[in-house]
């Protein structure tokens, strides 16, 4: 089952590696120089390698299961995207920021943006985004061992 959720990742990490070139240009134009803390969004990366296996992994069995899934799955990922700082900015919600915490795709993102900016690493929001890593793999590895045997006939 896992050649799929690997397949999966590995063709959408080489469609997502047409845009490196796109990223160091923006970042030569507008003089952002990481400096050595870009090493810091190697950790960041594997973590959210983790979660993209986990989540295909869980998401695939429950979208065999159930026909339905796949377009409420994409109405919801374009619901997160608008409530993760991806085109508006944190400081925005004031006091508020702290609810960024219990939202993955923020933790998740800022382990691999913030090196790649300069920016200091937030031990809060690697606690978070460690913490939504064991939270999935507990669900789909508990998901797969309760269903195990039964996935190839929702296929």
């Amino acid at each position: 089952f896992t050649v799929h959720v690997l397949r999966c990742i590995l063709r959408n990490l080489l469609v997502a590696a047409h845009n490196l070139p796109l990223i160091v240009a923006v970042m030569l134009l507008f003089d952002i120089s990481p400096g050595i803390g870009v090493l810091a969004f190697i950790p960041g990366f594997l973590i959210f390698l983790c979660n993209a296996f986990w989540a295909a992994f869980f998401l695939g069995m429950i979208c065999a299961r159930f026909r339905d899934i796949p377009p409420i799955i994409s109405s919801l990922m374009q619901l997160c995207f608008f409530i993760t700082p991806i085109i508006w900015m944190p400081e925005q919600l004031g006091d508020n920021a702290y609810w960024l915490l219990f939202n993955p795709f923020n933790a998740i993102m800022e382990t691999m943006r913030a090196p790649l900016l300069g920016r200091p690493l937030e031990v809060g929001v690697w606690l978070s985004a460690l913490g939504f890593t064991v939270l999935l793999w507990i669900v789909a590895q508990a998901f797969f061992t309760r269903f195990r045997g039964r996935i190839a006939f929702w296929v």
